[in-house]
């Protein structure tokens, strides 16, 4: 399931049964009794979460596979949309060009749209393109030609905007709440339910002769909450269509013994072990003070004598 998604959203529905994001705010869809979005030969599916609903609204001159597969396709993402955090269900409700339900027309304080005879002309034919295997190139060339170029909105990918679960806001308070180390700021964090991969090397013996083997598999035993790196460069991994984030990846220095010393050695002490450090080097220790609290306040320390 696609989890990017906000609370009022308008999809442009293709005869493929694929739908478009459309670049528009609810401000600017209200104005002009909704006629940017609201054309002849569309149908659009509306979410409105604060309602809780789902419009599906059929141009009088859309196609007949248009409206047949909109049930289906506004049924597929009202159960997405159930899956998301923070979102209520919404309910599915069908509007007809010129025969509008009073419920819509009040909602967005519309007028019922007056149906016009289609013009006597040959539509032009729209292949329907699906953005995960189109280039962003042609994505962008289909929404200038699409309804004959008449089109007066954009479209936007649905990853613009993600609405957290209810444990990712839980642990991003949790970051928020930890204290910054002196002389840093906070620039970004990577929330998700991600996993740690170590390198683990082996020797093995094959035929008389020993081999080195190297593997990377996930790091068990981790008992730390946090853990801070020191001097280690920081290189993130992620899709540039999407913007998700795919790996992080730590890099220590090769000849950084302080590193190594500052996020191994620490880490594994034991807090009877580093509440003895503090008291032999006289640094304050409060009761309340957690593991990673006397860690921090021991690099502190050691950073400060090794000035």
């Amino acid at each position: 399931m696609n989890a990017y998604y906000q609370h009022f959203m308008i999809f442009m529905l293709h005869d493929s049964g694929e739908k478009d994001l459309i670049d528009i705010t609810r401000e600017e869809f209200l104005k002009d009794n909704g006629k940017k979005v609201l054309l002849p030969k569309q149908v659009v599916l509306i979410v409105d979460e604060e309602l809780r609903r789902i419009y599906i609204w059929k141009g009088a001159q859309s196609s007949v596979r248009k409206k047949f597969i909109a049930s289906r396709v506004a049924s597929e993402l009202q159960n997405e949309l159930a899956n998301v955090a923070n979102f209520h269900r919404c309910k599915v409700v069908s509007v007809d060009q010129g025969d509008e339900p009073y419920e819509f027309l009040h909602s967005f304080g519309f007028s019922s749209m007056k149906v016009e005879k289609a013009p006597e002309t040959k539509e032009m034919t729209i292949k329907s393109y699906s953005e995960k295997n189109t280039p962003k190139t042609e994505i962008s060339q289909r929404s200038r030609q699409i309804n004959n170029g008449n089109q007066p909105y954009k479209l936007r990918k649905p990853n613009k905007f993600k609405i957290l679960s209810q444990d990712q806001k839980k642990q991003l308070d949790i970051v928020l709440e930890s204290e910054i180390p002196s002389g840093f700021s906070r620039q970004h964090i990577i929330l998700g339910d991600n996993i740690i991969y170590g390198d683990v090397k082996k020797k093995t013996e094959v035929f008389g002769k020993i081999i080195m083997e190297e593997s990377w598999n996930p790091v068990d035993g981790l008992k730390e909450e946090m853990i801070e790196f020191d001097d280690y460069k920081t290189r993130i991994y992620f899709n540039t269509n999407t913007g998700i984030i795919k790996a992080v990846e730590f890099l220590k220095p090769a000849s950084s013994q302080a590193s190594k010393e500052n996020v191994i050695h620490y880490s594994k002490c034991t807090v009877k072990q580093l509440k003895a450090y503090c008291s032999k080097n006289d640094i304050k220790v409060l009761s309340k003070y957690r593991k990673a609290d006397l860690v921090k306040l021991v690099k502190e320390h050691k950073k400060e004598t090794s000035k």
